[in-house]
C-alpha cells in the first residue's frame, strides 16, 4: 500500500546506515521524508560536509543543529577558536560563552558576551569573581535557577532554556541538582521550543555522561527516538543489558553492533570466561593467550 512506502523506506534506510552504506541510506531517508534522520546520521559520523548538504537541500531549519554539533566536537577537542566560529555561524553565541566558561576561559567568554550578549557581561563578571575566590560551590540552588525561573514565568522559554543550561558542573557540585536543572531545560524545549529539542538533548546528555549519569542520558535519547545514541551511551556506561533490551524493543538493526562492542570490551578487560560463555571460544582462547594462561586456553 502506498501509505506504507515511507515506513518501508525508513526501515531500509536504517538497515543501510547500520551496514555503513551511508550514500544509499541518505537517499532512502529522503524517500521516507525523513531528511533530519539523514542529517543526524552524518552528524553521528562527524561527516559535517554531508550533514550540511542534506540539511541545506532538504531541511534548512536544521543547518544550525549541524553547526552546533560540529562545534561541540571541537570543544571536546579543545579547538575553541573553531567552535566559537561555528557557534556564531549558528547564531548561538550563548553556547560559545558557555563553552568558554565551562573551560574557565573568562576573557574569551567576556569578549563574546560584549559583542553579542551585552546583557550577560555583568553576570559573567560576578561568576568569574566568585570562581576566582573559590566560592562557586557555595552558590545556592535558588540563586542558580533564579534567572531561568524568571524567564519561564515571563514565558520567554528559549531564554529560560539557556539559563538552565548556564548551570554547569563548574558552578554546582551537586549532581542531583545538576540533573534536575538540566532536565528542566529539556522539558521546556519539548513543551515550548520544539525546534531546539535535538540540540538541548544533545547538550544535556553529554553533560550527564560527564557526571556518570549514563542511564539518565540514555533515557533522554530514547525519549526522542535517538536509539543509536542511547545504545552508545548505555555501552559507554557498561550497561550492556540495557543496550540489548533497547535493541530488542526498538532498534534490532543495532543488535550486531552491540554484541561486537561487548566482545571487544570483554577481550580488552581480559574476561575470557565470559567470552566463552557467550559462545565465542576463539576470542576466549585469544584472551587467555594474551594473559599467558595457556592451561586455560588448552582446556578449550
Amino acid at each position: 500500500k502506498k501509505e506504507k512506502l515511507p515506513e518501508v523506506h525508513l526501515k531500509y534506510a536504517m538497515y543501510l546506515e547500520d551496514e555503513g552504506r551511508f550514500d544509499e541510506a541518505e537517499k532512502a531517508f529522503i524517500q521516507a521524508d525523513k531528511p533530519k534522520e539523514a542529517t543526524d546520521m552524518y552528524i553521528h559520523q562527524q561527516d559535517w560536509a554531508s550533514a550540511t548538504r542534506v540539511a541545506e537541500q532538504n531541511d534548512p531549519a536544521h543547518v544550525p543543529d549541524v553547526l552546533v554539533a560540529q562545534a561541540a566536537v571541537c570543544v571536546q577537542r579543545q579547538e575553541f577558536t573553531k567552535a566559537e566560529a561555528l557557534y556564531i555561524r549558528a547564531k548561538r553565541p550563548e553556547l560559545a560563552v558557555q563553552a568558554y566558561t565551562d573551560a574557565s576561559r573568562w576573557k574569551d567568554a567576556t569578549r563574546i558576551a560584549k559583542e553579542f550578549l551585552p546583557h550577560k557581561v555583568a553576570g559573567l563578571a560576578q561568576e568569574q569573581a566568585a570562581f576566582m575566590r573559590g566560592e562557586t560551590a557555595e552558590e545556592s540552588v535558588d540563586a542558580l535557577v533564579a534567572p531561568a525561573r524568571a524567564f519561564e514565568e515571563g514565558r520567554e522559554f528559549a531564554k529560560a532554556i539557556d539559563a538552565y543550561l548556564a548551570v554547569t558542573a563548574v558552578r554546582c557540585k551537586e549532581h542531583d541538582v545538576l540533573e534536575a536543572v538540566w532536565e528542566n531545560a529539556v522539558k521546556l524545549a519539548m513543551n515550548h521550543v520544539p525546534e531546539r529539542i535535538g540540540e538541548v538533548v544533545g547538550i544535556v546528555t553529554k553533560r550527564l555522561v560527564e557526571i556518570n549519569r549514563h542511564a539518565q542520558a540514555a533515557e533522554l535519547y530514547e525519549g526522542i527516538d535517538a536509539h543509536r545514541e542511547a545504545i552508545h551511551v548505555y555501552m559507554a556506561g557498561g550497561m550492556w543489558e540495557q543496550a540489548r533490551q533497547l535493541c530488542r524493543s526498538a532498534a534490532p538493526q543495532h543488535a550486531r553492533e552491540v554484541e561486537e562492542a561487548h566482545k571487544q570490551h570483554l577481550a580488552k578487560s581480559g574476561a575470557a570466561a565470559e567470552l566463552v560463555q557467550g559462545g565465542d571460544v576463539h576470542a576466549g582462547i585469544e584472551t587467555y593467550a594474551q594473559r599467558n594462561d595457556w592451561e586455560a586456553a588448552l582446556q578449550l
